[in-house]
């Protein structure tokens, strides 16, 4: 029996004083180790964060068909957890990458929409761990980290209860005017489409949801059907959705063309340089994602988040601030205005070659381009940035030929009286405050 006399009162936990004993945990070897010295501290704690993500995946079945357990961490929570900006967060990431760092992550690039899957690597390095039976994974119901499938959420509440009985209903006009409509039913996995009085179907391979009294629907089969090009960066863990004066096909043939290295650049323009491709990449690691599956969509979303006033702010010898298109006479101002108006800025300059090539009266251009081919290149610096487009060609019957061929480079084998279309990239000058397309190049 105890004292009343020795009974010990003790206090309640009240509000966040429930996580002061929470901790995040860094390993003592990646300190003290010799083999990780070179590695950054905030590198070291993003390493801890990863781990600390490992026993939710544990919990949620994420494990791959070999028993190995992954996570989902993307850039944008590297971001927020450590307070950090995404070039910042791209560094991290690239030193404790298999490929490019030290080897503590792995990360598996997956579908479109979809985040990379990261394999957390052990930091005790010659050791083997084997089981003969994978654990059981939990219902996916219960998992409560997005795998990565994007859906729209909409504010309009459902009317019952009864899921059979819903769908979620979009109704949009296309540039005639014409209204046409898309049925998603909640449940199911077929929309249908109503347009110009005709009505068609098609199979997704999800269904539309209602989750806390709000309708989720997929978005790219909804952005698709409303004849919108739907792609992902997945640097920036973004589905981008374009639907404005480049057709879907156009947008994917023109994301397609090869974008060179420093190196190969050099090679084909003759400039001569002593940087080599990994100084290119150590100046700028972003562009080390300007390549592969996602690599167009990347170096696109990368140039429409990051406007030349921050390379500007990071290298004094340049100053301007403030800069003005000389044909389209658009102003951006660093700091003031949001990033997308500088990429307006750039594909206003970049149409500029229609007034002077124009004005010359040998041809008539005419560039159909939007901001989804606005991109920084993998062989230019933030300051420079490229635009890519279909550039209409109208060649007059009565047209000096020879002149055409030894000053339009961009036109292969003109013909009197003819009209083509050409795939072209065009390089927008923004290393001083006049902004301005300095050359443009037929894309092969």
């Amino acid at each position: 029996m105890v004292s009343t006399s020795n009974v010990i009162s003790f206090q309640y936990y009240y509000g966040i004083e429930s996580e002061q004993y929470s901790f995040y945990r860094i390993p003592k070897i990646l300190i003290t180790d010799p083999h990780f010295k070179a590695l950054s501290t905030d590198a070291k704690l993003l390493y801890g964060l990863m781990l600390d993500r490992m026993s939710l995946s544990y919990k949620n079945g994420w494990m791959d068909e070999e028993n190995r357990v992954y996570i989902y961490y993307t850039l944008d929570e590297a971001q927020e957890q450590l307070c950090c900006k995404t070039d910042k967060a791209v560094k991290l990431f690239a030193e404790l990458d298999e490929g490019k760092g030290i080897g503590l992550i792995e990360r598996i690039r997956q579908g479109q929409g979809r985040p990379a899957k990261i394999y957390v690597k052990r930091f005790v390095l010659n050791t083997e761990v084997k089981t003969s039976e994978k654990p059981k994974s939990r219902p996916r119901e219960n998992r409560n980290q997005d795998s990565g499938k994007t859906e729209v959420q909409t504010s309009k509440k459902p009317r019952s209860r009864l899921l059979e009985d819903r769908s979620a209903d979009f109704g949009f006009s296309e540039r005639n005017n014409t209204e046409n409509t898309i049925m998603v039913p909640i449940g199911s996995n077929t929309i249908t489409i109503t347009k110009d009085g005709s009505t068609s179907t098609v199979k997704m391979d999800t269904a539309a949801i209602i989750r806390e009294e709000r309708t989720y629907v997929p978005i790219r089969y909804v952005a698709e059907s409303l004849d919108a090009w739907v792609g992902y960066s997945d640097l920036l863990s973004t589905v981008q959705i374009y639907r404005d004066v480049l057709t879907p096909e156009e947008i994917t043939r023109l994301h397609s063309y090869y974008d060179m290295t420093w190196e190969e650049h050099c090679a084909e323009t003759g400039y001569e340089s002593t940087s080599t491709d990994e100084d290119q990449e150590a100046r700028h690691p972003e562009i080390a994602y300007f390549t592969g599956t996602f690599g167009f969509e990347n170096a696109n979303e990368w140039k429409l988040r990051n406007p030349n006033g921050i390379e500007v702010l990071t290298q004094p010898a340049r100053t301007p601030t403030d800069y003005i298109g000389v044909v389209s006479v658009l102003t951006y101002t660093f700091g003031t205005q949001p990033d997308i108006d500088f990429a307006n800025l750039i594909l206003a300059e970049a149409r500029g070659v229609e007034d002077e090539i124009n004005s010359a009266g040998k041809v008539n251009i005419s560039l159909k381009t939007d901001l989804s081919c606005v991109y920084s290149s993998r062989h230019s610096n933030a300051a420079g940035t490229y635009v890519r487009g279909v550039l209409t060609v109208e060649i007059p019957e009565n047209a000096n030929l020879t002149w055409i061929k030894q000053n339009y480079d961009f036109i292969t084998d003109p013909k009197a009286g003819e009209t083509c279309d050409v795939d072209v990239e065009v390089y927008v000058n923004t290393f001083t405050s006049n902004v301005h397309w300095s050359s443009m190049t037929a894309l092969h």
